[in-house]
């Protein structure tokens, strides 16, 4: 529940800028800040899918990212 987010300073990590990884995210999916990179992970067959979703990012920003991790898995 968001008073329990409250609890544990959830909200108190947003304050300053910066990185903040949540595992789990889709569990407070209602309380996501306005700008969020959700990376998704999932076994496919013998390998593995990886998915991303912005929120709040411009579609330039996107795109570099997506091409920088392009490099990176080959």
């Amino acid at each position: 529940s968001e008073e329990d987010l409250e609890a544990i300073g959830y909200y108190d990590l947003f304050v300053d800028e910066g990185v903040v990884v949540v595992e789990w995210s889709d569990r407070i999916a209602g309380v996501a800040p306005e700008q969020f990179l959700r990376i998704g992970l999932e076994q496919d067959g013998e390998g593995r899918t990886l998915s991303l979703e912005a929120r709040g990012w411009s579609e330039e920003a996107f795109s570099r990212l997506g091409q920088a991790l392009t490099r990176w898995l080959r």
